[in-house]
């Protein structure tokens, strides 16, 4: 093994000790804040909370204050549930508790948007997005998170200022049908070209 690689190595131990620390530091702020509330010395509602969530035009929109960290061996602990998932499902059941309503989709087409520190290379699949998609579906936003219940798709873009991830989840008929009509197009256009569109199946 060379020197780059061990220096690499090291470099990644560090990284999972960081998101480690990181996120044992949330889970004493919650319960130092929990008991401030039991005594009564802090209200609920002045709480630290990591997301918020919004509801409008049908759409629930989610704001995390912190970037989606990279998977390693720490994806699924239960640290990283505290910081992702169960953030997500409170803020959807504070917002339906303020609303007086259940916020529910049938077929979920979800946008999550990672607003990034620094411009740098990162991959989709490599970020814990499933934690996402779980708090979704335990504060009972999609039923399942199953292929016939929920679409999703991840970008990214870059905010030094304030990196943070923007959740949107809205009915699927509001975009899918333009996917589709899109992929139909293009397999027209493929079929009297005498092209072909590759491994494409009819819908």
């Amino acid at each position: 093994m060379s020197v780059f690689d061990h220096s690499r190595d090291f470099l990644r131990r560090i990284y999972v000790d960081a998101e480690k620390m990181r996120m044992a530091i949330w889970k004493e702020l919650q319960n130092v804040e929990q008991e401030l509330v039991v005594w009564g010395e802090l209200k609920e509602e002045d709480r630290t909370f990591l997301a918020e969530a919004e509801y409008a035009d049908e759409i629930l929109a989610i704001t995390i204050n912190d970037y989606l960290p990279r998977r390693s061996h720490v994806l699924h602990n239960e640290l990283l549930n505290r910081n992702w998932t169960d953030p997500v499902t409170e803020a959807v059941r504070r917002l339906e508790k303020k609303l007086g309503r259940d916020i529910s989709f049938e077929k979920a087409f979800c946008v999550i948007i990672a607003y990034l520190p620094r411009m740098t290379w990162w991959d989709p699949d490599n970020r814990a997005i499933s934690k996402i998609i779980n708090g979704l579906r335990y504060a009972g936003v999609v039923r399942r998170d199953t292929w016939d219940k929920m679409v999703f798709m991840v970008m990214g873009d870059v905010d030094r200022e304030h990196p943070r991830t923007e959740v949107y989840v809205f009915e699927q008929d509001r975009i899918i049908p333009v996917v589709l009509s899109a992929i139909s197009i293009m397999k027209e256009k493929a079929k009297n070209t005498g092209g072909k569109t590759g491994v494409i199946h009819n819908f």
